[in-house]
């Protein structure tokens, strides 16, 4: 394994030698120019010398990991959950830190090759014309994703790299587990802690890969231990009997078991992210045990979370109302994205790009404003009681409502409903034999979504 993992770094090096060459000698050749010529060649000089360096580094850091695993394979042959050393330590250590250096390089490239189109644009030419400012697109979001490396590597500055320890290794499915995270966090938040357990099936095909969120549970933990370097943040999950174990053959199609913790702080918010074993070994799945803390039961009472924007009322007959508002998080993003897309669409058609593509890019772009406005301004309305159900989607205040007979309804659920910032948001399902209605969509919490659930079933005397 020695051999072979040197090996390779030197196949990768060999690679990589011609692109730092002529990374340097542009750069060294760049003094004999000015103006325009000058800047193109640092910038193309700078890519060529820091794509062959990336090269080199990440062939480094793969064939030490591949042979570090190789060795735990080796050890521990039907012992999957021993083949991380993090997972053997019991010691889960948080990966949220891990994207900042792909992000910076990613950041630094995107920068060095937009940042030459403000030195080559004949703004004469076009002087007038919208397409000005196209330019200014690509490097405003160079800045953008250089703020955001900053936010991250301050985050990591300042929590430093948290710990995760579980009671017992690995997590069976059907068990319960208990378990504290060590968080490097002196100020306490007043909201609490927000832990999310989420099941992910991650696809990759070609070069891109997409992740869908199978099964997700949250809890909020209001009281954390104290302790010399910061905090101990206990918890407890319990995950169902038939859950996907985390996979460990190489595919396209893999299973990966999150748990994340996140609060919101002054200054710089706490955040982390650890990657839990899931395995079935075999034992006999247990009568869940109450969670803590113990979730609210008593839907009666329940209060929703005001970031839900969920309201209660009471409609003219006595029955329920509940109003489920637009998300708040990830407007300025989404409008930011909108508003890149279409300049790009514009300038497209300003340099008289052939029609098919700027068709086919305003046709991708309205499906996703449609979703968006959707996800933005879409308001559900729940009126219910025993002599009717009525179901309403409304969009700035339009909108006609659906009535259900009450006892034409089989089932009222929860699923998720698609993922937001990398968290599943939740659909509450009314369904009617082999019909389905969306009663409300895009709840944050799948807590509140089956308290919504819950109340209507109550409402209509579905028992």
């Amino acid at each position: 394994m020695g051999k072979a993992r040197w090996a390779a770094v030197g196949c990768a090096t060999l690679f990589a030698l011609p692109f730092c060459a002529a990374g340097i000698a542009t750069i060294f050749s760049a003094p004999r120019f000015s103006g325009e010529d000058l800047a193109m060649r640092i910038a193309g000089g700078s890519v060529f010398l820091i794509g062959g360096l990336a090269i080199i580094f990440i062939a480094v850091a793969l064939s030490r990991a591949t042979s570090d695993a190789y060795q735990l394979r080796r050890q521990h042959p039907d012992e999957p959950w021993m083949w991380r050393r993090d997972w053997a330590a019991n010691a889960i250590q948080d990966r949220s830190g891990y994207g900042i250096g792909a992000l910076l390089f990613f950041a630094v490239m995107w920068n060095l090759i937009s940042s030459p189109l403000l030195f080559v644009f004949p703004w004469r030419e076009m002087r007038g014309s919208l397409v000005v400012v196209l330019p200014f697109l690509f490097p405003a979001v160079g800045v953008l994703l250089l703020i955001g490396v900053m936010y991250l590597a301050a985050q990591r500055m300042k929590y430093g790299v948290s710990i995760c320890h579980i009671d017992h290794l690995p997590i069976v499915p059907g068990r319960p587990f208990h378990g504290e995270i060590e968080a490097r966090i002196r100020e306490m938040p007043a909201s609490g802690f927000d832990l999310r357990l989420s099941c992910v099936r991650r696809v990759t095909g070609g070069r891109s890969s997409t992740e869908t969120v199978v099964w997700e549970e949250t809890q909020k933990i209001a009281l954390a231990t104290p302790a010399y370097e910061g905090a101990h943040i206990p918890f407890t999950f319990a995950i169902p009997a038939d859950a996907e174990p985390t996979s460990t053959a190489i595919g396209p199609s893999k299973i990966v078991w999150r748990l994340q913790a996140a609060a919101e702080v002054p200054g710089v918010d706490y955040s982390a992210n650890f990657e839990v074993p899931v395995f079935a070994t075999g034992e006999t799945p247990a009568v869940i045990e109450p969670v803590w803390p113990a979730p609210d039961v008593d839907f009666a009472n329940w209060t929703p979370d005001p970031a839900s924007h969920i309201k209660l009322g009471i409609t003219p007959t006595g029955g329920e109302e509940i109003t489920v508002g637009p998300a708040t998080k990830g407007r300025v993003g989404f409008v930011l994205f909108t508003v890149i897309w279409y300049a790009a669409l514009a300038g497209m058609y300003a340099m008289q790009v052939p029609r098919f593509f700027p068709g086919f890019f305003a046709v991708v772009g309205l499906i996703i404003v449609v979703i968006g406005c959707d996800w933005l301004f879409g308001r559900s309305v729940i009126r219910a009681d025993r002599r009717s159900l009525s179901l309403q989607r409304t969009w700035l205040g339009f909108g006609s409502p659906r009535s259900i007979a009450p006892h034409d309804v089989t089932a009222i659920t929860t699923s998720i409903g698609g993922t937001q910032n990398g968290a599943a948001v939740y659909d509450v399902v009314v369904r009617c034999g082999e019909t389905k209605h969306n009663a409300a969509r895009y709840v944050q919490s799948k807590r509140d979504a089956e308290m919504v659930a819950a109340r209507v079933r109550r409402a209509i005397g579905l028992t």
